[in-house]
């Protein structure tokens, strides 16, 4: 049940708005010219439906003047995107079909079966609200029936123009099917999604394949499809439900199909920039924990993680310092620090040590004033190897707190926002009971200073060393800190994703080394800096656009 929970707030989170009926972004027919996210494997299931009374569409000895056409048109589309500019489509279409009473019927399954190439490149505008425009092009070729010889190919010019909530998309390209009466059908197409929610789209699109020798009377051949479509998702799985209507408005008699389907993508290449990955286990067996609580202290708007059988979990990655809690009932909880998690890449592994024995602490913690319970930090640090060893935290309406600790002798702190920090020492022995309570003083407001910010160092493609350009922020930075003389900094040097990651993370290095050179021939003490490389992790702009490159060759100076 606990997985059911987990999977419907992932699904819930994001909207995932973009697939169509054949698998790509876009609206119903009409496709985008942005490719889905690098490693998406998308399934669609679509199906249009008709139920009405057509004039005679058969011999009179047939069929009457006058029937009912009750008639389905399933649709079914896979499509991977190995690389973010590049996507692979395989699908298939299918009809059923009765006329009349019953005396006739047609049943065709998979009528069409073919495969579509699609490449296409955003090129943003704000990347950070998703403005862009993004030319692509789509080529496809299918078999008319299975086992048929008669076969279709062509191409498609793609244009896609969003800008946050709003979509438009512009197809225009050519057809030829072998065998067919025609010489080439021409393709057009337009489409509009309008997202108020980012839950819920507008959209609707208009498409034509055109004989090429009756281009004269293309209206002839227009199918309108308005419809809504509900989108789901994060960042590993995507759902959506597509409800429309296509309509065939120069038709006599008038026609239309009923649509209704849905969309499921799954991330198979997961990225982790931006999030901390890794894998909770017993300290003892090394076997995976699950249910075990994950979350980032001080950090409230992180979404708490709770690990699987398989003892993963996913977070994110938040700026400054901070620290990591792994929380499980039966085990101790752990706290790791940013420092640790940025020498491990973003990827780490929890141990967890089991409780056997050891004594119990209760108590509350209060305000020494009123008495008004307190939600604070409680660290239990061994004094005899001087480290954390375990942390909990009092309930934020009655101040309780329970600490279950492994026998020993303790330094217990006690912190809380706005409040002094206190502690208490403690010998513990297994089966121990103790009761202590905490009182808090508060601490005077005081005025915080103003926030030291520097500018970021840029480089070329490949180049470690300085550039004159560099000259003017390094200056400033070297002015910043000869009047704050207790501020220490680190230099976090970074590339781009161009080349091998073990290169990049050398290069990164030098990077920061050249400013490190810098602040310290102008009188910086050495032991006021700290130098890391990061290679292409943390990028600031996109790789896959020039600007965004240039963005994410830097080194960032970040006050410790």
């Amino acid at each position: 049940m606990r997985k059911v929970v987990l999977v419907t707030i992932i699904l819930a989170s994001v909207a995932f708005p973009y697939n169509t009926v054949l698998g790509n972004r876009g609206t119903f027919r009409v496709y985008s010219g942005a490719c889905e996210d690098m490693g998406m494997l998308t399934i669609d299931l679509n199906a249009f439906g008709t139920m009405m009374n057509i004039d005679s569409v058969v011999a009179p000895d047939t069929l009457s003047t006058s029937a009912q056409l009750t008639e389905v048109l399933p649709y079914v589309a896979l499509s991977f995107t190995p690389w973010h500019y590049l996507e692979f489509s395989l699908w298939g279409h299918g009809r059923y079909a009765t006329f009349g009473n019953y005396t006739s019927s047609t049943a065709e399954l998979y009528n069409d079966l073919g495969l579509s190439v699609k490449g296409g490149v955003p090129i943003y505008f704000n990347e950070a609200r998703e403005s862009y425009f993004a030319p692509g092009i789509d080529g496809f070729a299918y078999m008319e029936g299975i086992g048929s010889n008669v076969f279709g190919f062509g191409g498609r010019g793609l244009m896609t123009f969003r800008f946050d909530w709003l979509g438009i998309h512009l197809n225009g390209g050519y057809e030829y099917l072998t065998g067919s009466t025609s010489p080439g059908y021409v393709l057009t197409g337009v489409g509009l999604e309008v997202w108020p929610f980012s839950f819920a789209g507008l959209i609707v699109d208009g498409t034509a394949r055109i004989p090429q020798d009756s281009l004269s009377q293309f209206t002839n051949f227009l199918y309108v499809t308005p419809g809504l479509r509900l989108g789901f998702g994060g960042r590993v799985v995507k759902f959506n439900v597509n409800l429309g209507c296509e309509l065939e408005p120069m038709q006599t008699p008038f026609r239309w199909h009923a649509l209704a389907g849905f969309g499921l993508g799954f991330d198979l290449m997961p990225t982790a920039e931006g999030y901390i990955n890794g894998i909770v286990v017993d300290k003892v067996t090394q076997k995976p924990v699950a249910e075990a609580k994950i979350c980032i202290e001080g950090h409230p708007g992180i979404d708490t993680y709770i690990t699987g059988t398989d003892g993963r979990f996913s977070v994110g990655y938040p700026e400054g310092t901070f620290f990591l809690v792994a929380e499980h009932p039966d085990y101790v909880p752990t706290r790791t620090g940013s420092e640790l998690i940025e020498l491990e890449a973003g990827t780490v592994m929890l141990e967890l040590a089991p409780i056997t024995g050891g004594a119990t602490v209760v108590g509350t913690v209060a305000d020494a004033v009123n008495n008004a319970p307190i939600q604070a930090v409680i660290h239990f640090v061994s004094i005899t190897v001087d480290t954390v060893l375990s942390s909990f935290k009092s309930d934020a309406v009655s101040g309780y707190y329970r600490a279950v600790v492994p026998a020993g002798t303790y330094r217990v702190d006690v912190q809380a926002a706005g409040y002094k920090k206190t502690h208490k020492s403690m010998i513990l022995e297994d089966a121990d009971e103790v009761v202590v309570d905490f009182k808090l003083e508060r601490v005077a407001p005081q005025t915080p200073p103003p926030p030291i910010a520097f500018r970021s160092i840029y480089f070329g493609r490949g180049e470690a060393g300085l550039s004159p350009q560099d000259y003017a922020p390094l200056k400033e930075a070297v002015s910043v800190l000869k009047a704050h003389p207790e501020v220490k900094v680190q230099l976090r040097g970074y590339t781009d994703s161009v080349g091998d990651v073990a290169s990049n993370q050398k290069l990164s290095l030098r990077r920061a080394q050249s400013v490190r050179d810098f602040l310290a021939s102008n009188g910086i003490a050495p032991d006021r800096i700290k130098v890391v490389g990061y290679g292409e992790s943390n990028p600031r702009g996109d790789n896959r656009t020039l600007t965004g490159r240039d963005l994410n060759r830097r080194v960032d100076i970040v006050v410790m």
